[in-house]
């Protein structure tokens, strides 16, 4: 029988992803202390990654893990050739990038999955109550990745609204959508607390329409449709339950979505900023061939490289993170986009069985949502948030398997 692990291991997990999620975004956080923090656990992990014997034997991605992390490093060799980045630099750019390393710890103790899944839960209705909050608080609050912003001319532009709510957007969006799976596999199965599973769903989201993300509205509506339509594992329940889903926001849609439809209507025009981004990051800010096959690389903030970035992201406001898969084509290449494809080709697939309904849907909204979010070349809360993730899918894999066996 395997040993309980300490309770400590689960706070000291909650900590590194509240850090790499900047306390859920509080307004005083200090990032140049964050940065350096990040870097001491990053140091931590590679340390005891390579001094502990680790084993992989039933972990499934772990090879991805590792490709997740090392293969956008490729981009250091054109980074140096094409755009005079040191490597030294560079090196120091994708530090914080070994945070992929948590999927290993997390293997290694042993940590219970279900566990996890509920310190991931739990975190999710923290921020979903926080943006309640603070929608009645403003003008003080104390916790946005959005906030009040002093513009050249002293004019105060305000956190925006949308559809009536403030868009703070503390942390990320996909704790929601996280939580909407979650106990949407809930409601559709056999359980004896239907209620409750439900009140936590609508809770969810809820706090998912909070954030008025289209990209993300979609994604988690898009995801449960192809299941429920394509999927005969649940059945009738499922399709009744995704019908339900959508005759509710036909029935809400006036009251709930007509200014985000409006609005989005309003910014499809030629002169969209982020369609301009995709065309010039696709066609026009290369090096040479290798630049191509691995990446531009990621900009040091002290490397004219760097600097030539934070230009066009203030004036043309050209952000590689909003463009998806083409900003991961361009930060990593065509390998780092191969690599994340091949992950679902070899693994996803293969497993796809023995991965609970929640785990599947989250995987499909991240294939839908790759024209504006590439996970592994994203931000490193991302890749947090996705070391995790991927240690719950394994063990959820290993232990279908062994039921099975």
């Amino acid at each position: 029988m395997s040993r309980r692990l300490s309770n400590k291991y689960y706070w000291i997990l909650t900590f590194i992803i509240l850090h790499f999620f900047h306390y859920l975004d509080y307004v005083n956080y200090n990032p140049t202390i964050g940065g350096q923090l990040s870097n001491v656990i990053v140091l931590l992990l590679i340390v005891y990654v390579l001094t502990r014997k680790i084993d992989i034997s039933n972990a499934v991605s772990y090879k991805y893990v590792l490709y997740f992390m090392l293969v956008p490093m490729l981009s250091i060799i054109p980074c140096y050739l094409d755009r005079g980045q040191s490597l030294f630099i560079s090196f120091r750019a994708f530090m914080p990038s070994g945070i992929w390393l948590l999927y290993f710890f997390l293997q290694d103790k042993k940590f219970n999955a279900d566990k996890v899944v509920k310190v991931i839960l739990i975190i999710a209705f923290l921020r979903i109550g926080i943006t309640f909050v603070e929608q009645f608080t403003y003008p003080v609050y104390y916790f946005a990745n959005r906030t009040d912003i002093e513009l050249e001319n002293g004019i105060i532009r305000e956190v925006e609204i949308r559809s009536g709510f403030r868009r703070y957007l503390i942390s990320d969006t996909f704790f929601s959508m996280f939580a909407i799976f979650f106990y949407y596999q809930k409601l559709i199965e056999r359980h004896k607390k239907k209620i409750i599973w439900l009140i936590l769903f609508l809770i969810a989201c809820f706090g998912l329409y909070m954030d008025q993300s289209r990209q993300f509205l979609a994604s988690t509506v898009g995801s449960i449709a192809i299941l429920s339509i394509f999927s005969s594992k649940y059945g009738l329940g499922g399709k009744i339950a995704f019908i339900a889903l959508i005759v509710g926001i036909y029935v809400g849609y006036n009251f709930l979505f007509s200014e985000l439809a409006s609005k989005t209507t309003e910014e499809l025009n030629d002169d969209n900023i982020r369609v301009a981004s995709y065309a010039f990051y696709l066609f026009d800010y290369w090096g040479g061939p290798l630049s191509i096959i691995f990446g531009n690389g990621l900009p040091g903030s002290t490397s004219d490289y760097g600097i030539e970035i934070q230009k066009l992201e203030t004036t043309l406001h050209f952000y590689r993170s909003d463009v998806g898969i083409v900003g991961a084509l361009n930060i990593g290449g065509i390998c780092t986009v191969l690599v994340f494809f091949f992950y679902y080709f070899k693994v996803v697939r293969k497993n796809w069985s023995y991965m609970e309904l929640y785990q599947q849907l989250f995987l499909i909204s991240a294939l839908l949502n790759i024209p504006l979010i590439f996970p592994i070349t994203q931000g490193t809360h991302y890749k947090c948030f996705w070391a995790i993730l991927l240690f719950i899918i394994d063990r959820t894999i290993y232990k279908k398997n062994t039921i099975h066996k």
